[in-house]
């Protein structure tokens, strides 16, 4: 959909529409090739004393790019080791009246914050430890939207069905009115419903703090085990030569606490939403720069929680090995119908010998009696 036709929607439809469309753009930051990076092969070389090469790839980032950078209390992100091309993290984020997000988590146990530019939001949060049947029901014949949530749900939860105290106090429910300029904290494994009251504008990024690199590490593993095998191999790293960032010391600590993790059992993860990370290049100094160890594009990881590793080289192996085994299955299947139909004619053939033989058989028993009869 081009943005000159949503904005048409806003305007007309998504005020009649019971769920409005809400805009999530995570492509805002990504690397794009330059369209000048590569020249052709049989083109001649501009220089006639040098053979022909190749120039590197380039890269541009985008404009918008330019004017983003997470807020000081959040940048420290420990997912920006596993690399440039990973699952998504940050969106630039639109909405008219009555959109937002559904009762969700963000996904691997990460932190998010949200940067309000324009508009208002509605946010109502619940600690990890509330039942989530009370806070998310199943609400028959709706969808699972945050207007369904403010309609039905949250009057509920705010009388409390009868008791002294209500659900909200009881489970300690946070109400907040984001206004514009204004950042939201949500901490991890915090359940989070949002709405939008009037047309807003925000951008948002989930990140791994090092304070909750334990809760992230263990849904980490189980979800994504590369994603947390790239993200153990550059702190074993940074622990032994640092970084500018911070010292040799810190990354120890940290790649210690994760090591001692391997013999607490894993546990799945069940929530929808939003994973994070971003860029880390190895340095021969005695130091490492925090974000310059890159990781190739082609291991990066996609959403998935069956621990299948969902990149692009992965996937693309698969569909080259299904495409392979596709002419062998088509083959036994026409073999398998083939015996079927011959099974089916030798069936029929037996059963006309039969009947010849059964005709046959009757025939001479018919003239023998009338031989006897003297007929």
């Amino acid at each position: 959909m081009q943005f000159k036709y949503y904005l048409h929607y806003l305007e007309n439809e998504a005020i009649r529409d019971d769920s409005p469309l809400y805009i999530f753009d995570s492509s805002f930051g990504k690397l794009k090739r330059s369209s000048q990076s590569v020249a052709k092969k049989d083109e001649p070389s501009k220089i006639q004393d040098k053979p022909f090469e190749v120039p590197k790839k380039q890269y541009r980032r985008p404009c918008l790019l330019r004017d983003y950078k997470p807020p000081k209390y959040f940048d420290d992100d420990l997912f920006r080791f596993t690399g440039e091309k990973r699952p998504p993290y940050r969106w630039f984020v639109l909405g008219g009246e009555r959109s937002g997000t559904g009762m969700h988590f963000d996904p691997l146990g990460t932190s998010a914050w949200n940067t309000l530019l324009v508009g208002h939001k509605r946010w109502c949060l619940f600690p990890p430890s509330t039942p989530r049947k009370i806070i998310d029901p199943k609400m028959q014949g709706l969808d699972h939207e945050a207007v369904s949530w403010f309609t039905h749900v949250f009057p509920i939860l705010v009388k409390g069905n009868g008791q002294e105290e209500s659900y909200a106090e009881k489970f300690g429910m946070i109400q907040v009115l984001q206004k514009p300029g204004e950042t939201m904290f949500v901490p991890g494994g915090w359940h989070h419903v949002v709405m939008n009251l009037d047309f807003t504008i925000a951008v948002t990024q989930n990140f791994c703090s090092p304070t909750s690199i334990e809760h992230v590490w263990l849904r980490t593993r189980n979800a994504r085990p590369k994603l947390a095998q790239k993200l153990l191999t550059k702190l074993t790293k940074l622990s032994n030569v640092g970084g500018k960032r911070h010292d040799k010391e810190f990354y120890i600590v940290l790649a210690n606490k994760i090591k001692l993790l391997d013999t607490v059992p894993a546990f799945f993860e069940s929530s929808t939403s939003s994973s994070s990370s971003s860029s880390s290049s190895s340095s021969s100094s005695s130091f490492v720069d925090d974000y310059e160890l890159e990781v190739s594009e082609t291991q990066s990881e996609t959403e998935g929680s069956d621990g299948e590793c969902h990149c692009y080289n992965c996937k693309m192996k698969r569909k080259r090995k299904i495409r392979k085994e596709k002419p062998e299955r088509i083959k036994q299947r026409e073999e398998h119908e083939r015996q079927k139909i011959e099974g089916q004619q030798t069936i029929r053939i037996i059963g006309n010998k039969g009947k010849r033989n059964h005709d046959r058989i009757m025939n001479e028993d018919v003239r023998d009696k009338k031989k006897r009869k003297g007929i």
